[in-house]
């Protein structure tokens, strides 16, 4: 059923006034540590890889526009409900458009909206990336308008493994839905299976341009990982395992003060300065790291277990709404009733129990069960895609259990993103069937 004029003004209505919300509250732009070290890359042209540089390189082009973080929020806010529009305005029924317009206020979704991060760029671009998929899931383009379709999609995948290598988790199941939806087949695996290999194809094309832009020189930001897993090792041994440069600054008395099973290592790399400041020191944490992850398997992954279950239990950070003192003299106007009203909305008792990573995580499981069910068994194809969508939120966050972060919320934003478009897409395609 087609909307009415009224319908579809109430629609609109709301998302312009969600993208002036985002924007106003969070003016400039929220900016942490992070923020504003890809902010000093932007103005200068020099990048490093210790943040996947592309971001960096395009908020350097938007320096043309004004010099600041107004662009990148401003770009972010568009992706988000650009995206949110072309679900809402393609869904028929009014009432389920009505729900996923005003579920796009939820505060898992804005809490993180307007900082200058990768985690809330990939979020939106990954918003884009779903609607495209949704607007191109009705029935096969012709040939042409095809290959320009999927050239665009396979683009914007290879963009978002550029702003997160581990998008690549996240990527690959919505390549699938695009292979299911425009070149049909009576097997669910071969589409998925073309689709996994395109994005290894892209992962090791994202890896080639992020090594250009940083022209060949690498900070090994891997490092950081490694040192936490051998931090795990060496408190669960009482040994201390780690290379020559580091065994003096983490010794046996020092571990117990230092290591903490949620802190993603970021205590010692920053605050101790325990990187490598050499390739020769790089090596040398590459072997020790290497061995100890043979002789010690149990321990490395008990160790990933408990950093994996402090991520998906409880955060540390649930919202940022602040700029970091910086030298540009970036501030946030605290008067500001926008802003006012997203602390008060954003940081209240009811939202704050929204944002445990565990319940989008088995919205995802539930989505993904339900509506494979109903494609595989039922023979509803509409349900591909939220299946796909809640396959893709859960490989995210899985991949983590590898990657031993802290436990921040930012790294399931994807997850709770994911959770929520396949929970909608799944009730639609019920709708549709009736």
């Amino acid at each position: 059923m087609k909307k009415s004029v009224l319908q579809k003004s109430v629609l609109a209505f709301l998302m312009i006034l969600g993208a002036a919300f985002t924007f106003s509250a969070a003016y400039p732009g929220f900016m942490s540590p992070d923020s504003l070290d890809q902010y000093q890359q932007a103005l200068s042209g020099k990048y490093t890889d210790w943040h996947p540089p592309v971001m960096a390189w395009i908020w350097h082009q938007l320096l043309c526009l004004h010099n600041g973080p107004q662009p990148m929020l401003l770009l972010n806010t568009l992706l988000f409900w650009g995206a949110v529009a072309i679900i809402a305005f393609r869904i028929r029924n009014f009432a389920l458009s009505l729900v996923f317009t005003l579920c796009s206020f939820a505060p898992c979704l804005l809490n993180f909206l307007g900082v200058i991060w990768k985690d809330s760029l990939l979020l939106s671009l990954l918003f884009l990336l779903t609607a495209l998929l949704y607007h191109l899931s009705d029935k096969p383009l012709k040939p042409f308008y095809r290959a320009i379709a999927v050239l665009f999609v396979t683009c914007l995948c290879l963009l978002a493994i550029l702003i997160r290598y581990n998008a690549a988790a996240a990527v690959a199941p919505l390549l699938g839905a695009l292979m299911y939806y425009q070149y049909p087949s009576k097997s669910l695996w071969k589409p998925l299976l073309y689709a996994f290999g395109l994005t290894g194809v892209l992962w090791l094309a994202a890896e080639k341009i992020n090594t250009n832009l940083c022209k060949g020189k690498s900070m090994h930001p891997e490092q950081q990982l490694m040192v936490y897993d051998l931090m795990g090792v060496a408190s669960a041994t009482h040994k201390n395992i780690f290379p020559e440069y580091l065994k003096n600054k983490l010794t046996l008395d020092k571990l117990p003060k230092v290591y903490y099973p949620c802190d993603g290592a970021l205590f010692v790399i920053f605050n101790m300065g325990c990187t490598a400041s050499s390739e020769a020191q790089f090596e040398a944490l590459s072997h020790c790291w290497r061995n100890q992850v043979l002789h010690h398997p149990v321990h490395v992954i008990r160790h990933k277990k408990r950093s994996f279950m402090c991520l998906i239990r409880e955060s540390s950070l649930k919202t940022f709404p602040f700029i970091h003192p910086n030298p540009y003299g970036f501030h946030v106007n605290t008067d500001n009733p926008a802003y006012r009203l997203f602390i008060r909305y954003t940081e209240n008792r009811f939202a704050y129990k929204l944002y445990s990573a565990w319940i989008y995580l088995a919205i995802c499981v539930v989505v993904c069960c339900a509506s494979l069910v109903r494609l595989l068994y039922q023979k509803v194809t509409s349900a591909a895609l939220p299946s796909c969508i809640s396959l893709s939120g859960l490989l995210y966050c899985l991949a983590y259990f590898f990657l031993s972060p802290c436990n921040d919320l930012r790294y399931n934003y994807w997850t709770y993103g994911a959770g929520f478009l396949g929970a909608v897409l799944l009730i639609n395609s019920f709708l549709r069937q009736k």
